[in-house]
């Protein structure tokens, strides 16, 4: 098992991160915009939603089982990895069922717990590789530790910086978004 935070540890504060940024920026939307207007032209492109890209290729990083490298057969983080990966595929899913901006708001939250997670999880791989590894377990959990408190905050400036604009008018949201 993953130790200090754990498993479900970094299934809720991820969860917390990604709902607290969605939350920001729906509370800095624009008059007149709900959760029921119609999207029709958002967009889904790995090409142009590189948040999703991102997430995407590190959950699938975190879903092979490079923990049992670390972890001694423990498939917990790949077990997270697949979860994450799941989240990925399933946001654009959500929002075309629904088709509203509050799809579009939840596939957003599910994206952003996505993209946290597996920086979290990531991040304590390689912790836990490192500390595997004798001799250099100060300066190199520094570095992940650090890497890892850098990339979540870009991660969650981009998402509302992004969320910020599709929300500011009605006719901001009926002309549609690119996906996270």
């Amino acid at each position: 098992m993953i130790e200090g935070l754990g498993l479900g540890g970094v299934l809720a504060v991820s969860f917390v991160l990604a709902f607290v940024v969605i939350l920001s920026a729906w509370r800095q939307r624009g008059a007149g915009v709900k959760a029921s207007l119609e999207m029709p032209n958002a967009t889904f492109d790995y090409q142009q939603s590189w948040l999703t890209a991102f997430a995407a290729l590190l959950a699938i990083l975190g879903a092979m089982n490079f923990s049992s490298l670390v972890f001694n057969g423990d498939i917990s983080l790949a077990t997270l990895g697949l979860f994450f990966a799941m989240l990925v595929v399933a946001s654009p899913l959500v929002y075309r069922a629904m088709g509203t901006l509050g799809g579009y708001m939840v596939a957003s939250t599910a994206t952003l717990w996505a993209a946290f997670g597996t920086v979290w999880s990531l991040g304590l791989v390689l912790n836990q590789a490192v500390v595997v590894i004798e001799g250099q377990t100060e300066v190199a959990t520094i570095l992940m530790v650090g890497a890892t408190l850098l990339i979540i905050p870009f991660i969650a400036v981009y998402a509302h910086k992004k969320m910020f604009a599709t929300l500011k008018s009605p006719k901001a949201v009926a002309g549609g978004a690119a996906f996270l």
